[in-house]
């Protein structure tokens, strides 16, 4: 199974797909909103769920829904060329992808 995102900019947003085996399996957006950065993710069956930005830095960025329920955290993180996305539901991550530019 071959997992990849791709990220493009749209003004002060991100646009962003998920593909699982050259299949969309989410879409999802960056941006900012009255309540400061969220991270909103749609489903390919349509549901709808937003985390918000609960700490950035210069290599990382962690988004939090503690009423999701699951995952209740993403975190990207900047390793050298790479990105390293990292979900999980307490302090330990789940699933973790390392993504390289193309």
């Amino acid at each position: 199974m071959t997992v990849s995102e791709c990220w493009l900019p749209d003004g002060d947003t991100f646009v962003g797909q998920g593909r699982m085996d050259d299949r969309v399996y989410e879409n999802t957006v960056i941006g900012l909103t009255s309540n400061g950065p969220q991270y909103v993710v749609t489903k390919n069956d349509g549901t709808t769920t937003t985390f918000a930005i609960t700490r950035a830095t210069s290599s990382e960025a962690r988004f939090e829904n503690p009423l999701h329920d699951s995952p209740k955290w993403i975190q990207y993180t900047k390793v050298g060329d790479d990105i390293i996305a990292t979900i999980g539901n307490d302090a330990t991550p789940d699933h973790e992808w390392r993504f390289t530019r193309r």
